[in-house]
């Protein structure tokens, strides 16, 4: 017959090999891979290259009835915002980027490249082309995060500007 220790104690030494993998978070894949920084040109031409990855870029937000986007002035990629949720509607990051929005737009209708942001977010995007040489399917950016925005039209800010006025 086997005995059951049930006020057994363990070490404390033994007790941490137990608990402290648990603690730090050192279990295999418990950490995300950071996000991949590129360029809305390099996602539009190696769309295979980022397919399914976290990345982060930047650029000057279109927004009118039909279209919801990021744009560089040679590149841009369609953007798909989060639903609303209570952790975005908590992130000032967020609530300051959808006021911008809001304020930048020429009545009702586009913001017409008046704020710029850095994303990051989920990037979905094919190769697969059209015998006229366009992508059979859009690229999208699933926004997870607002790294940081800013009111920087693109007619009188270059990239390297409105990314400085953004991380101010």
């Amino acid at each position: 017959m086997t005995k059951v220790c049930w006020n057994c104690r363990l070490p404390p030494a033994c007790a941490l090999c137990v608990v402290l993998p648990f603690l730090t978070g050192c279990q295999k894949g418990s950490r995300a891979e950071p996000p991949v920084k590129t360029s809305l040109c390099e996602l539009r031409d190696k769309p295979e290259s980022f397919a399914g990855k976290k990345i982060q870029t930047a650029g000057w937000i279109y927004t009118d009835a039909e279209n919801f986007s990021l744009d560089n002035g040679r590149c841009g990629i369609n953007l798909e915002g989060l639903a609303e949720t209570d952790t975005r509607r908590a992130d000032r990051r967020w609530r300051d980027f959808e006021q911008m929005l809001a304020t930048s737009k020429n009545g009702s209708f586009n913001s017409d490249h008046q704020v710029f942001a850095v994303i990051r977010g989920s990037f979905r995007g094919s190769s697969r082309r059209l015998p006229n040489g366009s992508q059979a399917e859009p690229s999208i950016i699933s926004i997870d995060q607002i790294m940081c925005s800013t009111v920087a039209p693109i007619k009188t800010n270059s990239e390297e500007t409105a990314e400085s006025k953004c991380y101010q």
